[in-house]
């Protein structure tokens, strides 16, 4: 094996996070090491970063089946209907944070309900509106990403 086929890989991750940079310039990188404060207003949910722009450009969050981007066909519940799930809490959405993670929220309401035996919120419902996490540890409007 010579030495290019060995730095591929690396350049290969690295061309990616440095697209990935320029693609979503205002999220905040890495919320996972420190999570921003939460409040009882708002339910929280990640999206990897190569899904966050174009949630932040719609300003939606679609629900989807159990086996999107999952090994599992039925949700904890035994419900197989499409779903988006949310937490209480910013570090509550740290375990599903994955590939540059971005930081959505979202005011409670109504059309979210409670998972039996987890500490999580469902909805079977598109959420809207949202506001992402910032590079300036501020929340803003999701259809105004930039």
């Amino acid at each position: 094996m010579n030495l290019k086929q060995l730095a591929f890989p690396f350049m290969k991750e690295a061309l990616h996070s440095r697209a990935l940079e320029r693609a979503l310039p205002d999220f905040a990188r890495d919320f996972t090491r420190a999570p921003p404060p939460g409040d009882a207003a708002h339910l929280y949910h990640t999206a990897p970063g190569h899904f966050a722009r174009d949630i932040a450009e719609q300003g939606v969050i679609n629900t989807f089946p159990p086996d999107y981007g999952t090994e599992q066909d039925m949700w904890p519940d035994r419900g197989t209907e499409n779903r988006s799930y949310w937490t209480t809490t910013p570090g509550g959405t740290v375990p599903f944070a994955q590939d540059s993670p971005v930081l959505f929220r979202t005011p409670r309401s109504e059309r979210f309900q409670p998972e039996r035996g987890t500490a999580d919120w469902f909805t079977r419902e598109p959420v809207s509106p949202l506001e992402y996490y910032d590079v300036t540890g501020n929340w803003s409007p999701a259809r105004r990403a930039r």
